[in-house]
């Protein structure tokens, strides 16, 4: 369905020091553009898949501060703080629409326990995320920075452990669900053509 690529993504989110946090962001964005289209009455999904997509963008400036270290010329501070705050700005967002509608979906299946674990990583996301849109601007040194930089990893794997739980439970039902109809379909064509074979032959 996608959430196994958004889980990837995110995962991939936590690579930003070489880069790669790009290809997470596009993951995310195919993610869940693909829930968004299967679950479509949960707008959220599309929202988090726009605001991924968009977030690649000033990603790559992370690719290329890594590429620096082979020759490429540093980028102004003021472009790298731009992509800072940007970045921030925009994974809060992902992570706030893509939880909430999680969160919505486990209260409408009664799953409450799910429910508020998806609510909990969406304020604690957006709150990382806001500190970390500040911290971009000012440059707080200190135990400030060392939880910032805990929380690079933390908040991704939050919401990739989240989106796990989601695709072996959401998707796995929603695949189990259309295995059985099929199989339903199957065996009540079968009984169709064993009883017109069997009217067949008693009017023979």
């Amino acid at each position: 369905m996608g959430f196994g690529l958004s889980f990837l993504g995110f995962v991939l989110l936590t690579m930003d020091a070489i880069g790669l946090d790009f290809l997470g962001y596009g993951l995310i964005g195919v993610g869940f553009w693909r829930v968004g289209r299967e679950l479509n009455t949960y707008k959220g999904y599309s929202i988090a898949a726009v605001a991924a997509f968009i977030a690649a963008l000033p990603a790559v400036l992370n690719l290329y501060s890594f590429l620096t270290a082979f020759g490429l010329p540093e980028l102004p501070s003021v472009v790298m703080g731009i992509k800072g705050g940007s970045l921030a700005a925009l994974s809060a967002v992902v992570c706030f629409a893509h939880c909430g509608s999680t969160a919505r979906i486990a209260e409408e299946g009664g799953a409450r326990i799910f429910a508020l674990r998806a609510k909990v990583t969406a304020y604690l996301s957006a709150f990382y995320y806001s500190a970390l849109f500040v911290y971009g601007f000012t440059g707080v040194v200190g135990s400030v920075a060392s939880m910032m930089i805990i929380g690079k990893y933390v908040m991704p794997l939050l919401n990739a452990w989240l989106l796990f739980t989601c695709f072996t439970t959401i998707t796995t039902k929603a695949r189990a669900k259309e295995e059985k109809e099929i199989i339903k379909n199957e065996l009540e064509q079968l009984e169709r053509k064993r009883a017109f074979k069997k009217a067949k032959d008693e009017e023979d």
